[in-house]
C-alpha cells in the first residue's frame, strides 16, 4: 500500500509541474517566461520519450536457468544486458537476489553504462553452505533518463534454481578396516564382456570358432582368437539411515551431513566402476515440488541414474521415528535385491537393534557392508 501511495504522489507532483508550465506558457504576458516554460516542457517531454525508448529496448536476463553445485564449491552466475535502442544507457544499477546463497567480493550489485546497440555480461560467484534447493531472483535493473526526470525499472522475474548437493568426498578416504571394493576386474572367462574388446592371441585348442578373427588370420596366415575384457557386474544398493533418534544429540546434524556425503561418494564410486546402483532411505524429500515433497525415496537398481540420485541426496531431511516406520524401505529394498548385490548400509555407529537383526538375516544372500559415522567431539 505504501509503494502504491508513493507512486501516486510522484505522479501528482509531475502533473502539477506540467500544468504550471502550460499555464505559464499560455497565459503569461512575459515572453521570457513563455520561452523558459516552453523549453522546460519540451525537455520534460524529450526525457519522457527517452525513458520509454530505453524501457522497451533494454533486455536483462541470466544465461542459465538452473544449475547444480557441490556444497562448499562455487559457481559463476552470468547476467546478460542488451541495449537494443539507438540511445545510450548513461547510468544504471543492476542487482540480483541470490540470498540465502553466499556471494563473494562485491556480491551481486553492479553499476553499468552501455552504449547504443551494445551488449555486456556481468559475473558474480555464489556458494552454498548447506544442501538443498534454492532460487536466485528477481533480477532488477534501475536507470533513468539523462536528467533523472523519469525512473526506469526493468525486472527479470524468472528465477534460477540452484541445487546444492553434498560436498565431494574421496571414496578412498572413507574406506576402513578392509572394506575396499577394488576395480572389479577379474581373470575368469565366465565373466568375459563381449562388448569390451581387449586383444588377439594365437588360436588354442578348445577356442570357440565364433571368436576367431578371420581378417587377421587371412593377413597373417595363422589362426588368431579375439580376447575380451574379463569384468564383473556387481551392482550397488545404498541404504541411508536418517532416523533422527538414532543419531547423537551433540553435533547431530553434522554427523547426519557426514552420512549423506558418504552416500554421495558411494554413488559416484559406483558410476566410476560403471555399475548399476539403487538407493533408499527412511528420510524424506523436502522441496517445492508438491508431487515428491515429504516422500520417502526408494529407487530400485537401474543403470544411468547416478545424477538423479545425487539430486535426491541434496533434498533429503531426517525424520523422527514417530512420523514414519523406520525399516519399511529397508525391508522392501532387501527383499527385491538379487544375490551377491553389494548392499551398503550408511548410518550412525550405534545401529538400531531391529535394523541390525534384519540385516544379519540377509548376510548369506547379499554382500552387506557398513559405513558408520563416528560421534563428533
Amino acid at each position: 500500500m505504501s509503494n502504491k501511495s508513493g507512486n501516486e504522489l510522484k505522479f501528482i507532483k509531475k502533473l502539477v509541474l506540467i500544468i504550471i508550465g502550460l499555464c505559464a506558457f499560455l497565459f503569461s504576458a512575459n515572453k521570457m517566461i513563455q520561452v523558459i516554460s516552453s523549453f522546460l516542457l519540451i525537455l520534460y517531454f524529450v526525457s519522457w520519450i527517452y525513458s520509454k525508448i530505453l524501457y522497451k529496448n533494454i533486455e536483462i536476463k541470466r544465461t542459465v536457468k538452473e544449475f547444480r553445485i557441490n556444497r562448499t564449491d562455487f559457481f559463476t552466475v552470468t547476467i546478460e544486458i542488451c541495449n537494443n535502442s539507438f540511445l545510450p544507457l548513461i547510468y544504471s544499477e543492476v542487482y540480483d537476489t541470490p540470498s540465502p546463497l553466499q556471494t563473494f567480493g562485491e556480491g551481486a550489485r553492479f553499476c553499468v553504462s552501455l552504449g547504443a546497440k551494445r551488449k555486456t555480461f556481468l559475473n558474480y560467484n555464489i556458494s552454498g553452505s548447506s544442501r538443498g534447493e534454492f532460487f536466485i531472483g528477481p533480477l532488477v535493473l534501475l536507470a533513468s533518463d539523462p536528467l533523472g526526470f523519469f525512473k526506469i525499472k526493468i525486472e527479470y522475474e524468472e528465477k534460477c534454481r540452484v541445487l546444492v548437493i553434498p560436498a565431494k568426498r574421496d571414496f578412498d578416504c572413507l574406506i576402513k578396516d578392509g572394506i575396499p571394493q577394488g576395480e572389479i576386474i577379474v581373470k575368469d572367462k565366465r565373466y568375459e564382456d563381449l562388448s569390451l574388446y581387449r586383444s588377439i592371441r594365437e588360436y588354442q585348442s578348445g577356442d570357440e570358432f565364433k571368436r576367431i578373427n578371420w581378417k587377421v588370420c587371412a593377413r597373417l596366415g595363422k589362426l588368431f582368437t579375439n580376447e575380451y575384457q574379463d569384468s564383473l557386474n556387481s551392482p550397488f544398493f545404498i541404504y541411508l539411515d536418517l532416523n533422527l533418534n538414532d543419531y547423537p544429540n551433540q553435533f547431530r546434524y553434522k554427523v547426519i551431513e557426514h552420512a549423506i556425503e558418504i552416500t554421495a561418494a558411494l554413488l559416484l564410486h559406483s558410476k566410476k566402476l560403471k555399475q548399476e546402483n539403487g538407493f533408499a532411505t527412511n528420510g524424506i524429500i523436502k522441496c517445492n515440488n508438491k508431487e515428491i515433497d515429504g516422500v520417502q525415496p526408494y529407487f530400485p537398481i537401474r543403470a544411468n541414474q547416478t545424477e538423479l540420485l545425487l539430486d535426491i541426496t541434496a533434498l533429503l531431511q531426517p525424520i523422527e521415528s514417530k512420523d514414519f516406520s523406520l525399516i519399511d524401505n529397508l525391508k522392501k529394498s532387501l527383499w527385491n535385491l538379487n544375490s551377491n548385490t553389494n548392499f551398503y548400509y550408511v548410518g550412525f555407529k550405534k545401529i538400531n537393534p531391529e535394523v541390525q537383526s534384519l540385516l544379519m538375516s540377509f548376510e548369506k544372500k547379499l554382500n552387506i557392508k557398513y559405513f558408520l559415522c563416528e560421534e563428533l567431539s
